[in-house]
């Protein structure tokens, strides 16, 4: 990772108000919230040891392949807005992707919470954490990894994982997608408090909506079936069970899978 390049395409403009590289570290996530950084700062790895999704899933990643960054900002927003922090880093990590593989045979889409899909399976994944939440200002970490050269896979997630690499056959470089998605990333900012707009986008792209899923409540990991009805603006998904009853879940409830 070069990281003087991030540096000069980055922060030199005043984009980013610092970066932090770290050759390997644990988790960028933890790194963030374990230091006082201030807004605006992109925390990156060329190795990350400790990855976390999820519900502490691990997400792993060969030393130089991937992207796994979080970025430190202050949002001035309710608490009732901050899952859309969520839904907006993974709309435009989304279009981000979009752009820089138009030409090759790569279906991109949203499934719910934030996860990217690439020709349906995974590609990219974030974990988001919060401070300061009495303030006026939020402060949020939002990690992201993002799988771009990586060719293995372990055998749980073989087939439902991927990489711009084994879909495209291409290898990518690493700061171009950075770049590409930060900026992005700080110019449409207002669509995260434009929620019926942030909506309308994410479902458009949304995998799942109108479809039939599988999905395990976390409180009992019974796996069960539902036809995907909605996502609300609180960012809920609305179920409809096989017996016709509808119910809401926030991402702390449940696991969804998708039915092929």
């Amino acid at each position: 990772m070069d990281s003087g390049y991030l540096n000069f395409k980055l922060v030199k403009p005043g984009l980013l108000q610092s970066l932090v590289y770290l050759e390997e570290t644990g988790s960028t996530n933890e790194y963030a919230s374990a230091n006082k950084l201030a807004s605006d700062t992109l925390v990156i790895t060329s190795i990350q040891t400790n990855g976390k999704g999820r519900f502490g899933r691990k997400w792993e990643s060969s030393p130089g392949k991937n992207i796994a960054m979080t970025l430190v900002k202050n949002f001035i927003i309710s608490i009732d807005e901050i899952h859309n922090v969520s839904f907006y880093s993974s709309l435009i990590l989304l279009k981000t992707l979009q752009k820089l593989c138009k030409g090759y045979s790569a279906d991109f889409s949203l499934k719910w919470p934030n996860d990217v899909l690439l020709n349906s399976k995974k590609i990219a994944g974030f974990l988001l954490g919060t401070k300061d939440m009495s303030n006026k200002e939020k402060r949020i970490a939002i990690g992201v990894g993002v799988n771009v050269n990586e060719q293995n896979f372990g055998e749980e997630i073989r087939y439902t994982a991927t990489s711009l690499f084994n879909e495209t056959r291409n290898e990518f470089a690493l700061e171009d997608i950075v770049i590409s998605y930060v900026t992005e990333l700080y110019s449409e900012l207002t669509l995260i408090i434009d929620c019926n707009s942030l909506m309308s986008q994410w479902k458009s792209n949304c995998a799942h909506i109108g479809k039939q899923v599988k999905f395990r409540l976390l409180v009992d990991s019974e796996e069960k079936s539902a036809f995907v009805k909605d996502i609300l603006p609180d960012g809920s998904l609305k179920l409809v069970s096989d017996d016709g009853s509808e119910r809401c879940y926030f991402s702390g409830e449940i696991s969804l899978g998708i039915r092929n």
